[in-house]
């Protein structure tokens, strides 16, 4: 199956995760997110770049059950969920455990990607 636009919301993800990588490539802790006004807009920049990638997980599952039902797996479940909790339960939001989103579920999320297109393209 050949789908441009499965291809590009992959992509979109794709992008927004080196940037959340790249955003926080000097965060070595949960508390680099909350020690200065200029850390907590870092956090607050990541947190829309997550929620973005959530959605486009969510809209690409929707349009593309039959791919997502064989290659969904916890971190896209993860970050669908995260994508709700941003939108509607921010105050709530955890720097510890987004720090553990970005240092280690991000580049598993990468891997989804490269066989959601191995797979599905």
């Amino acid at each position: 199956m050949s789908d441009l636009l499965l291809d590009d919301i992959l992509s979109d993800i794709e992008e927004f995760i080196e940037i959340v990588v790249a955003r926080t490539a000097n965060i070595h802790s949960a508390d680099d997110f909350i020690f200065d006004d200029n850390a907590i807009i870092l956090f607050d920049s990541v947190l829309m770049r997550l929620q973005a990638i959530g959605e486009l997980f969510k809209s690409a599952e929707s349009r593309y059950k039959e791919c997502f039902e064989t290659h969904k797996n916890d971190d896209i479940i993860g970050i669908i969920k995260l994508r709700d909790i941003i939108s509607h339960h921010y105050i709530d939001l955890d720097a510890d455990i987004i720090f553990d989103i970005c240092k280690n579920h991000l580049p598993n999320l990468m891997e989804s990607i490269r066989v959601i297109r191995k797979n599905c393209l």
